[in-house]
């Protein structure tokens, strides 16, 4: 990640903070201070393969650091986000659970960003990282144990929820960049989640906003430039958003076919059925403009059947199937 404020060389960050074990130990002072952060400025954690060690200004990604949102912000990060020992678990049952029904992050380079986030986390540290790292605990919190917990999934809430509001999609400068994709997602990941646990009617209120954020970012046109990566996890956006579009069908079967062979890997059965509801939405999408040509619904049923033959007879596995 970028940053298009400041311009001056970080202080090395085993010298300037406190780790945030250390902090929420002692409970004394805050984990940072904005007399710090002026010296922090703006730092590039981002690259296209994921995240550097280099902290440099550059016009090149921009985002937003946690210091410009005022010193009562920056106080509430230092004393209301866990410890990194206690986030971790968090964090590895997302990847395990949450993401398997919200897929719109490319794992591996999620790592990379959420281990970066630790190692340099400071108010010249991203907004927008620091939302997905949010939603990501939250969602994981709540999905563990409900949305009636404890105080650390209050805090945790509030915490992004205070973020979410000053860095608002409509009035958020975007450019396909790092960080725009990373509000998005967190965006969604947030009320996606949310929307099984509220009522229906207003659940959905943040898709509009969402999806002409997406269409600003022009994830609907499908490119071939950028990486395989961000290809495919613009896609994966897009498609968790609408069906109108020019953008391919992601596939989080990764590079196993649908049709016609047999099959050494296996994914999950939410992975295999999310497929199956992708491949359902597009058909449904060119159907409703014209009639099928048989070939195209006996293909169809290809996919279908060949998708069901890799979820497996288990019990476990029956919901899958239907």
């Amino acid at each position: 990640m970028r940053c298009l404020r400041g311009g001056r060389t970080l202080t090395p960050l085993s010298e300037t903070w406190r780790s945030v074990i250390e902090q929420q130990a002692s409970h004394e002072t805050p984990l940072w201070s904005l007399a710090d952060s002026e010296s922090a400025g703006a730092r590039n954690a981002h690259s296209r393969d994921g995240i550097t060690d280099e902290i440099r200004a550059s016009d090149d990604y921009p985002f937003i650091p946690i210091s410009s949102l005022g010193a009562a912000f920056v106080t509430s990060v230092g004393t209301k986000l866990p410890s990194q020992d206690a986030c971790q678990p968090l964090f590895e049952s997302f990847v395990l659970s949450t993401h398997l029904a919200i897929p719109i992050c490319h794992i591996p380079s999620l790592r990379n960003a959420y281990s970066e986030f630790w190692h340099h986390l400071s108010p010249g540290t991203s907004a927008e990282l620091l939302l997905l790292v949010l939603a990501i605990l939250y969602t994981s919190l709540a999905n563990s144990s409900g949305l009636e917990t404890s105080g650390q999934s209050t805090a945790l809430y509030e915490l992004y929820d205070e973020l979410a509001r000053a860095l608002d999609l409509s009035s958020y400068y975007a450019t396909l960049s790092p960080s725009s994709i990373m509000l998005l997602q967190s965006i969604l990941i947030m009320n996606t989640f949310r929307a099984g646990h509220v009522a229906p009617f207003t659940a959905f209120g943040f898709l509009p906003l969402a999806i002409r954020f997406a269409q600003l970012l022009r994830l609907h046109v499908d490119r071939n430039t950028g990486s395989d990566v961000d290809r495919d996890v613009q896609r994966r956006l897009w498609w968790h958003l609408s069906a109108s579009h020019t953008a391919k069908m992601p596939s989080i079967t990764g590079s196993i076919p649908l049709v016609g062979s047999e099959h050494n890997m296996t994914p999950s059965p939410m992975i295999i059925a999310m497929q199956g509801h992708w491949e359902w939405a597009h058909r449904m999408q060119v159907w409703y403009e014209r009639k099928p040509e048989h070939h195209e619904i006996a293909y169809f049923g290809r996919v279908i059947e060949n998708l069901l033959k890799m979820v497996g007879e288990d019990r476990e596995s029956e919901w899958a199937r239907v």
